[in-house]
């Protein structure tokens, strides 16, 4: 990944590439004294839009595996207090084993009331 560079930019699109954020932040300030007619100016930091759709992808990859390991978490739950079969040590498994969880599907008895 690239680093990402940071620009003051006025409301125009003018940008000013800047050494640091804080740099940025200070130009903004400075031209918004100015020159308020090009204003308001803005501290950006822009990213190479590949990138960007690259980490995107990935933050949907990991909420899609945080709802499954969810789901795992509260079936562990459940099952907890009869865990004569293993089970739970199986959802745990599921939980930090990514090649189990494709292949593991609970299925755990509801248990009857009163038990």
């Amino acid at each position: 990944m690239t680093e990402a560079r940071w620009y003051c930019v006025d409301s125009m699109g003018h940008a000013l590439i800047c050494s640091s954020k804080e740099d940025a932040e200070r130009e903004a300030d400075e031209w918004d004294a100015f020159d308020a007619t090009t204003g308001p100016h803005r501290a950006v930091q822009l990213v190479d839009a590949a990138e960007l759709e690259a980490a995107n992808a990935r933050i949907a990859e990991l909420e899609a595996e945080l709802v499954q390991l969810n789901e795992l978490a509260k079936t562990a739950a459940t099952a907890w207090d009869s865990d004569a079969d293993h089970k739970v040590g199986k959802l745990l498994r599921a939980m930090t084993c990514k090649e189990f969880r494709a292949v593991y599907k609970p299925r755990l008895a509801k248990r009857q009331e009163g038990e």
